[in-house]
């Protein structure tokens, strides 16, 4: 199924913003895939594929921060919805 990338978001360890984990060693087509049946799926660290009907809890972040982000306990991982 198509998807749209809508941006980069801050993450949060307790609660986590998406909460179904799918598994690590994903790319964008095999996590879309596994998360049908959501409205949204995103992708962290290392190919970790995460999905949710919702997401937003925490702040949107710059393209620049998509990716490893991490500041010192401030922000770990950051997501990149689809």
């Amino acid at each position: 199924a198509p998807f749209l990338f809508l941006g980069c978001w801050q993450d949060g360890f307790d609660p986590r913003d998406m909460t179904h984990f799918i598994s690590s060693g994903q790319d964008v087509e095999s996590c879309n895939s596994a998360c049908q049946g959501f409205k949204y799926f995103a992708m962290q660290y290392h190919g970790e594929c995460w999905c949710d009907d919702s997401f937003g809890r925490y702040r949107q972040l710059n393209r620049q921060n998509c990716g490893d982000a991490c500041a010192k306990g401030i922000m770990n991982k950051s997501i990149q919805a689809f």
